[in-house]
Protein backbone atom coordinates (compact mmCIF):
# COMPACT_ATOMS: atom_id res chain seq x y z
CA UNK A 1 0.00 0.00 0.00
CA UNK A 2 1.19 3.59 -0.57
CA UNK A 3 3.02 5.24 2.31
CA UNK A 4 3.48 8.95 2.96
CA UNK A 5 7.21 8.35 3.39
CA UNK A 6 9.72 5.53 3.31
CA UNK A 7 10.14 3.58 6.55
CA UNK A 8 13.30 1.52 6.73
CA UNK A 9 12.22 -0.37 9.84
CA UNK A 10 9.25 -1.85 8.01
CA UNK A 11 6.85 -0.56 10.63
CA UNK A 12 3.76 1.54 9.93
CA UNK A 13 3.92 5.34 10.37
CA UNK A 14 3.88 6.44 14.00
CA UNK A 15 0.87 8.74 13.49
CA UNK A 16 -1.21 5.87 12.07
CA UNK A 17 -0.07 3.29 14.59
CA UNK A 18 -0.39 5.17 17.87
CA UNK A 19 -3.08 7.83 17.32
CA UNK A 20 -6.47 6.15 16.70
CA UNK A 21 -8.09 8.37 19.32
CA UNK A 22 -6.63 11.53 17.81
CA UNK A 23 -7.90 10.45 14.40
CA UNK A 24 -11.36 9.70 15.84
CA UNK A 25 -11.50 13.14 17.52
CA UNK A 26 -10.49 14.95 14.33
CA UNK A 27 -12.98 12.88 12.34
CA UNK A 28 -15.72 13.88 14.79
CA UNK A 29 -14.76 17.55 14.46
CA UNK A 30 -14.90 17.30 10.67
CA UNK A 31 -18.35 15.71 10.86
CA UNK A 32 -19.52 18.45 13.23
CA UNK A 33 -18.47 21.21 10.84
CA UNK A 34 -20.25 19.50 7.96
CA UNK A 35 -23.42 18.84 9.96
CA UNK A 36 -23.49 22.41 11.29
CA UNK A 37 -23.67 23.85 7.74
CA UNK A 38 -26.91 21.94 7.18
CA UNK A 39 -28.31 22.54 10.65
CA UNK A 40 -28.01 26.27 9.97
CA UNK A 41 -30.41 25.81 7.08
CA UNK A 42 -32.85 23.94 9.33
CA UNK A 43 -32.70 26.71 11.96
CA UNK A 44 -33.19 29.44 9.34
CA UNK A 45 -36.22 27.62 7.89
CA UNK A 46 -38.10 27.14 11.17
CA UNK A 47 -39.25 30.80 11.70
CA UNK A 48 -40.65 30.89 8.15
CA UNK A 49 -43.34 28.22 8.58
CA UNK A 50 -46.19 30.50 7.54
CA UNK A 51 -44.54 31.11 4.16
CA UNK A 52 -43.53 27.49 3.64
CA UNK A 53 -46.47 25.98 1.79
CA UNK A 54 -48.81 25.35 4.74
CA UNK A 55 -45.91 24.53 7.09
CA UNK A 56 -44.45 21.97 4.69
CA UNK A 57 -41.19 22.15 2.76
CA UNK A 58 -40.83 24.21 -0.43
CA UNK A 59 -38.44 21.82 -2.14
CA UNK A 60 -36.23 23.02 -4.97
CA UNK A 61 -36.08 19.69 -6.80
CA UNK A 62 -38.91 17.64 -8.30
CA UNK A 63 -37.41 14.43 -6.91
CA UNK A 64 -37.95 15.75 -3.38
CA UNK A 65 -41.70 15.90 -3.90
CA UNK A 66 -41.64 12.37 -5.33
CA UNK A 67 -39.82 10.99 -2.27
CA UNK A 68 -42.24 12.81 0.05
CA UNK A 69 -45.26 11.42 -1.78
CA UNK A 70 -44.01 7.84 -1.76
CA UNK A 71 -43.08 8.19 1.93
CA UNK A 72 -46.63 9.36 2.72
CA UNK A 73 -48.09 6.40 0.84
CA UNK A 74 -45.84 3.95 2.68
CA UNK A 75 -46.59 5.50 6.08
CA UNK A 76 -50.35 5.89 5.64
CA UNK A 77 -51.51 2.84 3.71
CA UNK A 78 -48.56 1.11 2.11
CA UNK A 79 -47.76 0.89 -1.59
CA UNK A 80 -49.29 -1.71 -3.88
CA UNK A 81 -46.35 -2.67 -6.06
CA UNK A 82 -48.71 -4.45 -8.43
CA UNK A 83 -50.33 -1.18 -9.46
CA UNK A 84 -48.99 1.42 -11.83
CA UNK A 85 -48.07 4.83 -10.49
CA UNK A 86 -50.74 6.97 -12.15
CA UNK A 87 -49.07 10.20 -11.05
CA UNK A 88 -45.99 9.62 -13.19
CA UNK A 89 -45.73 9.59 -17.01
CA UNK A 90 -49.36 10.65 -17.42
CA UNK A 91 -51.64 9.26 -18.77
CA UNK A 92 -50.17 5.76 -18.96
CA UNK A 93 -48.38 5.83 -15.61
CA UNK A 94 -45.27 3.87 -14.67
CA UNK A 95 -44.75 0.50 -13.04
CA UNK A 96 -43.71 1.03 -9.46
CA UNK A 97 -41.14 -1.74 -9.11
CA UNK A 98 -39.33 -2.25 -5.79
CA UNK A 99 -39.98 0.35 -3.11
CA UNK A 100 -37.07 2.82 -3.13
CA UNK A 101 -35.00 2.76 0.05
CA UNK A 102 -34.97 6.51 0.67
CA UNK A 103 -38.75 7.15 0.97
CA UNK A 104 -39.10 3.96 3.01
CA UNK A 105 -36.50 5.33 5.43
CA UNK A 106 -38.33 8.68 5.53
CA UNK A 107 -41.61 6.90 6.30
CA UNK A 108 -40.05 4.82 9.09
CA UNK A 109 -38.43 7.93 10.62
CA UNK A 110 -41.73 9.79 10.42
CA UNK A 111 -43.54 6.93 12.14
CA UNK A 112 -40.88 6.40 14.83
CA UNK A 113 -40.67 10.06 15.90
CA UNK A 114 -44.27 11.07 15.26
CA UNK A 115 -43.42 13.82 12.77
CA UNK A 116 -44.52 14.51 9.21
CA UNK A 117 -42.55 13.16 6.28
CA UNK A 118 -41.17 16.61 5.44
CA UNK A 119 -39.36 17.09 8.73
CA UNK A 120 -38.31 13.44 8.70
CA UNK A 121 -36.82 13.90 5.23
CA UNK A 122 -34.93 17.04 6.24
CA UNK A 123 -33.57 15.36 9.38
CA UNK A 124 -32.35 12.39 7.35
CA UNK A 125 -30.81 14.72 4.78
CA UNK A 126 -28.90 16.59 7.48
CA UNK A 127 -27.63 13.33 8.98
CA UNK A 128 -26.89 11.29 5.84
CA UNK A 129 -25.22 14.04 3.81
CA UNK A 130 -22.09 14.07 5.96
CA UNK A 131 -21.70 10.33 6.59
CA UNK A 132 -19.43 9.92 3.55
CA UNK A 133 -16.69 11.57 5.62
CA UNK A 134 -16.36 8.42 7.75
CA UNK A 135 -15.48 5.86 5.01
CA UNK A 136 -13.43 8.49 3.17
CA UNK A 137 -11.38 9.19 6.30
CA UNK A 138 -10.93 5.49 7.08
CA UNK A 139 -9.87 4.74 3.50
CA UNK A 140 -7.28 7.53 3.49
CA UNK A 141 -5.98 6.41 6.89
CA UNK A 142 -5.68 2.81 5.68
CA UNK A 143 -3.40 3.84 2.78
CA UNK A 144 -1.28 6.08 5.00
CA UNK A 145 -2.75 9.55 4.37
CA UNK A 146 -5.13 10.20 7.30
CA UNK A 147 -4.91 14.00 7.23
CA UNK A 148 -5.65 14.05 3.51
CA UNK A 149 -8.84 12.08 4.16
CA UNK A 150 -9.94 14.48 6.90
CA UNK A 151 -9.20 17.52 4.74
CA UNK A 152 -11.04 15.96 1.81
CA UNK A 153 -14.06 15.33 4.03
CA UNK A 154 -13.99 18.91 5.31
CA UNK A 155 -13.76 20.51 1.86
CA UNK A 156 -16.18 18.04 0.28
CA UNK A 157 -18.76 18.37 3.04
CA UNK A 158 -18.69 22.18 2.83
CA UNK A 159 -18.33 22.47 -0.95
CA UNK A 160 -20.88 24.89 -2.42
CA UNK A 161 -22.31 22.46 -4.96
CA UNK A 162 -22.68 19.65 -2.44
CA UNK A 163 -24.23 21.88 0.24
CA UNK A 164 -26.78 23.03 -2.34
CA UNK A 165 -27.49 19.42 -3.27
CA UNK A 166 -27.98 18.37 0.36
CA UNK A 167 -29.72 21.42 1.83
CA UNK A 168 -33.06 21.41 3.65
CA UNK A 169 -34.76 22.33 0.36
CA UNK A 170 -33.19 19.49 -1.65
CA UNK A 171 -34.20 16.28 0.10
CA UNK A 172 -32.72 13.68 -2.20
CA UNK A 173 -30.45 10.64 -2.38
CA UNK A 174 -27.19 12.56 -2.94
CA UNK A 175 -25.88 12.23 0.62
CA UNK A 176 -26.39 8.48 0.82
CA UNK A 177 -24.98 8.06 -2.67
CA UNK A 178 -21.60 9.53 -1.69
CA UNK A 179 -21.56 7.41 1.46
CA UNK A 180 -22.04 4.17 -0.49
CA UNK A 181 -19.45 5.10 -3.11
CA UNK A 182 -16.72 5.69 -0.51
CA UNK A 183 -17.85 2.67 1.50
CA UNK A 184 -17.47 0.48 -1.58
CA UNK A 185 -13.98 1.87 -2.20
CA UNK A 186 -13.07 1.06 1.41
CA UNK A 187 -14.57 -2.46 1.18
CA UNK A 188 -12.91 -3.36 -2.13
CA UNK A 189 -9.61 -1.85 -1.03
CA UNK A 190 -9.61 -4.03 2.10
CA UNK A 191 -8.92 -7.13 0.00
CA UNK A 192 -5.27 -8.18 0.29
CA UNK A 193 -3.43 -10.96 -1.53
CA UNK A 194 -1.43 -11.63 1.67
CA UNK A 195 -4.51 -11.84 3.92
CA UNK A 196 -6.00 -15.18 5.05
CA UNK A 197 -8.51 -16.59 2.52
CA UNK A 198 -11.39 -16.49 5.00
CA UNK A 199 -10.79 -12.79 5.63
CA UNK A 200 -10.87 -11.97 1.92
CA UNK A 201 -14.07 -13.96 1.44
CA UNK A 202 -15.79 -12.07 4.24
CA UNK A 203 -14.53 -8.76 2.83
CA UNK A 204 -15.78 -9.67 -0.67
CA UNK A 205 -19.18 -10.66 0.73
CA UNK A 206 -19.50 -7.40 2.67
CA UNK A 207 -18.47 -5.42 -0.42
CA UNK A 208 -21.15 -7.22 -2.42
CA UNK A 209 -23.79 -6.43 0.19
CA UNK A 210 -22.72 -2.78 0.06
CA UNK A 211 -23.23 -2.77 -3.71
CA UNK A 212 -26.66 -4.39 -3.36
CA UNK A 213 -27.65 -1.70 -0.85
CA UNK A 214 -26.26 1.01 -3.12
CA UNK A 215 -28.29 -0.20 -6.12
CA UNK A 216 -31.42 -0.27 -3.96
CA UNK A 217 -30.65 3.19 -2.59
CA UNK A 218 -29.82 5.03 -5.79
CA UNK A 219 -32.04 3.08 -8.17
CA UNK A 220 -29.37 2.96 -10.90
CA UNK A 221 -28.42 -0.72 -11.35
CA UNK A 222 -25.88 0.24 -14.02
CA UNK A 223 -23.43 0.66 -11.16
CA UNK A 224 -23.56 -3.11 -10.65
CA UNK A 225 -21.39 -3.73 -13.72
CA UNK A 226 -19.19 -0.72 -12.94
CA UNK A 227 -18.24 -1.97 -9.49
CA UNK A 228 -18.05 -5.63 -10.52
CA UNK A 229 -15.54 -4.62 -13.19
CA UNK A 230 -13.67 -2.46 -10.69
CA UNK A 231 -13.35 -5.40 -8.30
CA UNK A 232 -12.01 -7.72 -11.01
CA UNK A 233 -9.44 -5.13 -12.14
CA UNK A 234 -8.36 -4.52 -8.56
CA UNK A 235 -7.85 -8.24 -7.95
CA UNK A 236 -6.08 -8.74 -11.29
CA UNK A 237 -3.49 -6.05 -10.49
CA UNK A 238 -3.36 -6.78 -6.76
CA UNK A 239 -1.31 -9.97 -6.87
CA UNK A 240 -4.22 -12.43 -6.67
CA UNK A 241 -4.11 -15.79 -8.44
CA UNK A 242 -6.73 -16.39 -11.09
CA UNK A 243 -8.55 -18.90 -8.87
CA UNK A 244 -8.74 -16.34 -6.10
CA UNK A 245 -10.04 -13.77 -8.57
CA UNK A 246 -12.76 -16.15 -9.72
CA UNK A 247 -13.74 -17.13 -6.16
CA UNK A 248 -13.76 -13.63 -4.68
CA UNK A 249 -15.47 -12.21 -7.75
CA UNK A 250 -18.15 -14.88 -7.51
CA UNK A 251 -18.74 -14.20 -3.81
CA UNK A 252 -18.94 -10.46 -4.50
CA UNK A 253 -21.41 -10.78 -7.38
CA UNK A 254 -23.57 -13.30 -5.53
CA UNK A 255 -23.90 -11.04 -2.49
CA UNK A 256 -24.45 -7.99 -4.72
CA UNK A 257 -27.76 -9.48 -5.96
CA UNK A 258 -27.13 -10.90 -9.46
CA UNK A 259 -30.68 -9.92 -10.48
CA UNK A 260 -29.45 -6.33 -10.63
CA UNK A 261 -27.26 -7.35 -13.58
CA UNK A 262 -30.37 -8.01 -15.66
CA UNK A 263 -31.42 -4.36 -15.53
CA UNK A 264 -27.89 -3.00 -15.33
CA UNK A 265 -27.22 -3.30 -19.06
CA UNK A 266 -30.46 -1.49 -19.87
CA UNK A 267 -29.57 1.30 -17.45
CA UNK A 268 -26.13 1.79 -19.01
CA UNK A 269 -27.63 1.74 -22.51
CA UNK A 270 -30.16 4.40 -21.51
CA UNK A 271 -27.44 6.63 -20.08
CA UNK A 272 -25.27 6.33 -23.19
CA UNK A 273 -28.21 6.94 -25.51
CA UNK A 274 -29.53 10.06 -23.82
CA UNK A 275 -26.41 11.64 -22.33
CA UNK A 276 -23.28 10.48 -24.15
CA UNK A 277 -24.11 9.31 -27.67
CA UNK A 278 -27.20 11.19 -28.91
CA UNK A 279 -28.65 9.85 -32.13
CA UNK A 280 -28.15 11.66 -35.43
CA UNK A 281 -31.79 12.76 -35.58
CA UNK A 282 -31.67 14.27 -32.08
CA UNK A 283 -32.09 18.04 -32.25
CA UNK A 284 -29.82 19.82 -29.74
CA UNK A 285 -31.92 21.76 -27.27
CA UNK A 286 -31.93 23.28 -23.80
CA UNK A 287 -31.92 19.82 -22.22
CA UNK A 288 -28.71 18.73 -23.90
CA UNK A 289 -26.49 17.18 -21.20
CA UNK A 290 -23.57 19.52 -21.85
CA UNK A 291 -25.87 22.55 -21.62
CA UNK A 292 -27.26 21.35 -18.32
CA UNK A 293 -23.81 21.02 -16.77
CA UNK A 294 -23.02 24.59 -17.83
CA UNK A 295 -26.29 26.04 -16.55
CA UNK A 296 -26.61 24.36 -13.14
CA UNK A 297 -26.11 27.16 -10.63
CA UNK A 298 -24.39 25.05 -7.99
CA UNK A 299 -21.66 24.19 -10.50
CA UNK A 300 -20.50 27.80 -10.73
CA UNK A 301 -16.74 28.25 -10.66
CA UNK A 302 -15.86 29.97 -7.38
CA UNK A 303 -12.65 30.57 -5.49
CA UNK A 304 -12.05 28.23 -2.51
CA UNK A 305 -12.43 31.13 -0.06
CA UNK A 306 -15.72 32.25 -1.60
CA UNK A 307 -16.99 28.67 -1.67
CA UNK A 308 -16.37 28.14 2.05
CA UNK A 309 -17.59 31.67 2.80
CA UNK A 310 -21.05 30.73 1.50
CA UNK A 311 -21.50 27.99 4.07
CA UNK A 312 -19.30 29.08 7.01
CA UNK A 313 -20.21 32.20 8.97
CA UNK A 314 -16.79 32.90 10.49
CA UNK A 315 -14.23 34.21 7.95
CA UNK A 316 -11.41 32.91 10.14
CA UNK A 317 -12.76 29.36 9.77
CA UNK A 318 -12.99 29.79 5.99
Amino acid sequence: MPRPFKIDSGRSPTWNRSSPWLFAILLGITLTFSWSARCRGWIAWQPQLEASFSQNVPASGSDSYYWFRIAREIRDHGVDLGERDALRAWPEGLERGPTPAFPWLIAMTSWAFGIDVYRAGIALNVFLSSLFIVPLGLYARAIGYPLAGLLGGFIGGLGHAYVQRSSVHRVDTDGGTLFFMFLLALAIGSLRSTAPPWRNRIAAALAGLCLAAFCRWYGQPGFWFVYAGTLVLYLAFGGFAWRQIALLGGVFMLCANPLSALTSAAGISHFLQFYVLPSADTVPGPFDYASITRDITELQTLSPLETLGRVVDLPAVS
